[in-house]
Parts: structure tokens; C-alpha cells; sequence
């Protein structure tokens, strides 16, 4: 049982805010993770609109298209 990788590990160019929504959706205890699928949504929303234009394109993808 070892813990996920973490994405900046592979990338460190990889947003922090969005590895921590990712981090926790896959969390190994269930109460630690998003209680549903419109909370992680939310959750995952909210940090790629954090970024600046230039950084969300780099992540190729935002919550609801891939770029």
C-alpha cells in the first residue's frame, strides 16, 4: 500500500492547487476524500480558475472541456 505519487513529483510544473484536489480525491481513507462527485467537481473548478490564462492552458484540460 504505497501512498499515490504526487503529480509535481513527474512535473513539477504541474499547478499545486490542482494537485491537492486530485491528492485528495484520492485519498486512501474515504472520509478524506470529496463526498461526491459534484464536490469534487466544485473543488477542481475552483483551482483551475485560480490559475493565470497562461499556466490553465498548460494543464490542457479545465472542468468541464479538454482543450
Amino acid at each position: 500500500d504505497r501512498p499515490v505519487p504526487h503529480p509535481r513529483m513527474l512535473n513539477p510544473r504541474f499547478p499545486g492547487r490542482i494537485e491537492s484536489v486530485l491528492l485528495r480525491a484520492l485519498a486512501k481513507e474515504p472520509e478524506a476524500r470529496f463526498q461526491s462527485a459534484g464536490e469534487f467537481q466544485d473543488a477542481y473548478y475552483e483551482s483551475v480558475k485560480s490559475l493565470d490564462d497562461d499556466r490553465r492552458r498548460e494543464c490542457y484540460w479545465t472542468s468541464d472541456t479538454i482543450i
